[in-house]
């Protein structure tokens, strides 16, 4: 009876990793989605900024005020903005085809409209030992222990019984069919009872050892998770400030660029420079919501 109860916990853990697993990926297929988004959003705002640049900087070569080479530099930028973005387009199919697969839906879900200081009170509580990987490896050690209780009790082996049956006729007997029953049980042996142990104190002990060596893992991917979530509200914080000041930047030379004050190539690289700040900031929000989020699908709970 105990060890049928060790094996159904054990099946219900297995279970409880698969959906683990299952969730972590769908999670990292959301987070990658949503990165993906964000950044075709920020590349399609300054595709639209860029537009508009070009047709200026066209009609400012024609009446001869800036040079070809400087055209040829808001041309390029706008071929490489619209490139990223096709690139980044065909992306972001794949990973909405693997959403569908895993889901049966590609509508990607809203990762950052999670509250995360709710989720930052259930992290405050968490255990370790909630874990479905360590609860997992202690049901798998509980099994090995019920199997060698078991055998530690079961000192006399399982009889047999069998039907036999002799047919006299084919011996020129008057006798008719003859039929008997046979018995046999094996007398306890420690030749037999000892391996029988011993192969259960070895699954034991490996078993220790799993327990031992998942409880380590999920410590340490728990530490990495904590870090990240540290580092990323720190990227995300300067990240925020920069695209502040580089989009104002970037503002201030496209007025000066237009009354001629700055060179083209100038405002150029400080739009770029604000397209980049923009991407860091948005990249961070997603993986400081994401470590969230699996910290508490780690913790066998859900949103």
């Amino acid at each position: 009876m105990k060890d049928a109860l060790a094996s159904v916990a054990t099946a219900d853990a297995r279970l409880q990793v698969h959906r683990l697993l299952m969730a972590v990926r769908v999670l990292d297929v959301t987070s990658a989605s949503t990165i993906l988004k964000n950044e075709i959003f920020n590349l399609e705002k300054t595709r639209g900024i860029l537009s508009q640049t070009l047709e200026s900087s066209q009609r400012a070569l024609t009446a001869g005020e800036i040079s070809a080479t400087d055209h040829e530099a808001v041309v390029a930028e706008y071929e490489d903005i619209e490139s990223t973005i096709s690139d980044k387009q065909q992306q972001l199919a794949t990973f909405q085809s693997e959403l569908q697969a895993l889901t049966g839906s590609d509508v990607i879900p809203e990762l950052n409209s999670l509250d995360g200081r709710i989720i930052s009170l259930k992290i405050h509580k968490l255990d370790p030992e909630k874990d479905p990987r360590v609860r997992l490896v202690d049901a798998r050690l509980k099994k090995a222990q019920a199997a060698f209780d078991v055998a530690k009790h079961s000192y006399m082996p399982n009889p047999t019984i069998g039907v036999q049956i002799s047919r006299q006729e084919q011996y020129q007997s008057p006798w008719d069919t003859q039929v008997g029953v046979v018995f046999q049980a094996a007398l306890p042996s420690r030749a037999r009872n000892t391996p029988m142990l011993m192969k259960n104190v070895s699954e034991i002990g490996a078993a220790r050892r799993d327990a031992e060596l998942a409880r380590r893992k999920v410590r340490v991917e728990y530490a990495r998770l904590r870090s990240q979530i540290a580092s990323s509200l720190s990227i995300r914080k300067h990240a925020e400030t920069s695209k502040t000041v580089l989009l104002k930047r970037a503002d201030q030379l496209e007025s000066a660029w237009r009354t001629g004050e700055v060179p083209l190539i100038e405002y150029i690289r400080a739009r770029r420079g604000a397209l980049e700040a923009e991407q860091r900031m948005a990249k961070a929000e997603v993986v400081w919501h994401a470590a969230l989020v699996r910290l508490v699908l780690m913790m066998g709970e859900t949103l």
